[in-house]
């Protein structure tokens, strides 16, 4: 099978619905990958097959400056700065996440430093390209992957060891769509189903969202259902996450389609999720602006022997009559020119290199605070108890006040009284009592402020008299410490065995307001080697080398989901299994080692004639 041409069957189910921060240079650490309950990283084995349909050879790039090239670009460090300007000193406008795509429209180069003007997140500025990697080479138009897209009323149990065998390497589901009668988001009857039975196979898979929204909120609220979607049930796609737009993109302006489309891929990206669009060759030609989805994928839609948009795509919808064995009807077939696990996977988005995450339960009060003593809470994973996040409590108010007299007054004198929280003991006001035989009487002037609180000391307040001829302070009142100043959280970074901390003190008195945990990056690696191949009885085991710290790394593999005896792998054992291990044993023909791995029958570690009988037999329903 040809390595340099994948076949990407994208599978697209969509089932009738039921309506009823250390800073450094210009980039801050931060987290830089989502946090997990595991640790074991795993990649997906792409099949390769051969294209149905040439792609168009279309202009990608344009050389600016030194050759630096124009195009979308990959966040390579934790957290990057986008500045106002393209300067050191300028102001911070935006942090962009590590992992993100981001469109580069104009180069300036300062000196030895060249900067990128983008935008993200609504806002407009400039990143230093020392910090990114130019990303539009992961669109390959030199090869092309099959896709494909089923009609969106097919609604069919599905046996996916028989899609898998018909070379489909992926499945795109519709996760839901928008009822605009009843103005809710409404799953796929089948989703749950499909989803469960793709994950017991090598497919990779993706989702969509058939949008209905008017208006940016709307299409934000489609993104977060989605999104509570796929953190609730725990789900991973190693494909990207898109927004569906045939059922609007005609009926809005182009306004509106623009700011629906930046609030729908914002949800995701702030959560590190690889969005992506699905429209029309002529809305992307002609009404959307495209170059805001260099960061994301776009999928057009134009059946046809050519494709008319020459703007950037990673996807195309070609062909609505495809064919294939181990399913019914007519369906749409559609060309990749990503290999989305490999880059999803190098990038760190969709949590594809994580077997799991973690899911924040409630706060645990860990100490109550008092009216002179801070407390702690902190944030559990639901699922392993790993404390996520361990917080500051601020002290409570002083409620109960109780008032003494300090000094007694006399004939001549004056007295003090005081008043102190009856909890803590802290003085909080005090007020002069008049002599015996006074000559005076103090009334209430103005306050004037004393010292300053802070975080760690009370201030002052003074009550004045109001006789210009006297003047004294005759009430003096304690004014409680001020809030604790966040300081930029301090990050010691995670490695990929080793977890993590975020820490945030305050600025003033330095405090420790907040621990974030962070988890282990987890290994990661782009190539395993096949240390031993698994069999329907026995495990396998691969090995490779992490691309981050180097290590090598070896994990056992599951045995095979496969019946001894088929070694075609379609479900079946008939005599020509037989037949093709009698003349291997003859020495007639060859296997391959996956045949091999169903046809020792025996568990002898041979494969003979024995074999061949054993198949024979269970063909012919004998045993």
């Amino acid at each position: 099978m040809n390595k340099k041409i994948q076949m990407f069957i994208i599978l697209i189910v969509a089932s009738v619905l039921i309506i009823p921060l250390i800073a450094y240079g210009d980039f801050i650490s931060a987290e830089a990958a989502a946090s997990t309950c595991g640790l074991v990283a795993e990649t997906a084995e792409i099949e390769a097959t051969t294209a149905v349909v040439e792609p168009t050879t279309l202009p990608k790039t344009e050389y600016d400056l030194d050759n630096h090239i124009k195009g979308s670009y990959l966040i390579l460090v934790p957290s990057l700065n986008m500045r106002a300007e393209h300067s050191s000193g300028a102001q911070v406008v935006a942090l962009i996440p590590y992992g993100t795509l981001v469109p580069v429209s104009e180069i300036f180069k300062d000196g030895e430093t060249y900067w990128g003007k983008t935008v993200y997140g609504g806002h407009e500025g400039w990143i230093m390209l020392k910090y990114a990697e130019f990303a539009d080479y992961y669109t390959n138009f030199s090869t092309s992957q099959t896709v494909l897209k089923l009609c969106s009323a097919y609604e069919k149990e599905i046996d996916w060891s028989k899609v898998v065998s018909d070379s489909i390497d992926a499945v795109m589901l519709r996760i839901g769509t928008y009822n605009t009668a009843s103005k809710t988001m409404v799953e796929d009857t089948r989703f749950g189903e499909y989803y469960t039975g793709i994950k017991k196979t090598n497919l990779s898979v993706g989702c969509f969202f058939t949008s209905g929204a008017a208006n940016a909120a709307e299409a934000k609220a489609e993104a977060e259902w989605v999104l509570k979607k796929i953190t609730d049930n725990k789900l991973i796609f190693d494909m990207p996450i898109f927004l569906d737009m045939s059922n609007i993109e005609n009926n809005l302006s182009a306004a509106v389609l623009d700011e629906i489309i930046a609030a729908f891929t914002k949800v995701f990206i702030d959560e590190r999720y690889f969005p992506g669009v699905f429209c029309s060759a002529a809305n992307a030609t002609n009404k959307i602006d495209m170059l805001k989805l260099s960061g994301c994928a776009v999928w057009i839609n134009e059946v046809g022997a050519t494709c008319s948009y020459k703007g950037r795509y990673d996807m195309w919808l070609n062909n609505d009559t495809g064919e294939l064995d181990s399913l019914e009807g007519d369906l749409a077939l559609s060309l990749s020119y990503v290999d989305y696990p490999l880059f999803l996977y190098a990038a760190g988005l969709n949590r594809t290199a994580l077997k799991s995450e973690h899911y924040a339960s409630e706060w645990v009060e860990k100490k109550a605070p008092t009216c002179s003593t801070p407390g702690l809470r902190s944030l559990p994973c639901k699922h392993c108890e790993q404390i996520l996040l361990s917080e500051y409590i601020k002290p409570t108010a002083h409620k109960n006040l109780v008032w003494s007299t300090k000094i007694q007054p006399t004939a001549t004198a004056e007295g003090l009284a005081e008043a102190r929280c009856s909890d803590c003991q802290l003085l909080i006001e005090t007020q002069v009592i008049p002599s015996l035989n006074p000559t005076h009487y103090h009334t209430h002037g103005d306050w004037v402020d004393g010292e300053k609180s802070s975080c760690f000391l009370s201030g002052t307040r003074y009550l004045k008299c109001g006789d210009p001829s006297c003047g004294a302070t005759f009430v003096t009142a304690f004014v409680p410490t001020s809030d604790h100043i966040k300081a930029s959280e301090v990050i010691t970074p995670a490695t990929c065995t080793e977890s993590g901390l975020g820490t945030v003190k305050c600025k003033d008195c330095g405090i420790v307001l907040s621990e974030r945990y962070i988890d282990p990056l987890g290994h990661r690696i782009l190539n395993w080697e096949t240390v031993k191949q698994q069999t329907p009885i026995a495990q396998g085991e691969i090995k490779g080398k992490c691309i981050i710290c180097g290590e090598s790394v070896t994990k056992e593999i599951p045995k095979l989901e496969a019946l001894m005896g088929d070694l075609n792998y379609d479900g079946d054992i008939t005599a020509i299994e037989a037949r093709m291990v009698l003349r291997f044993s003859a020495e007639l023909d060859t296997l391959t080692d996956k045949e091999k791995a169903v046809a020792d029958m025996d568990s002898d570690g041979k494969i003979t004639a024995t074999d061949a009988r054993i198949i024979l037999r269970k063909s012919a329903g004998l045993d």
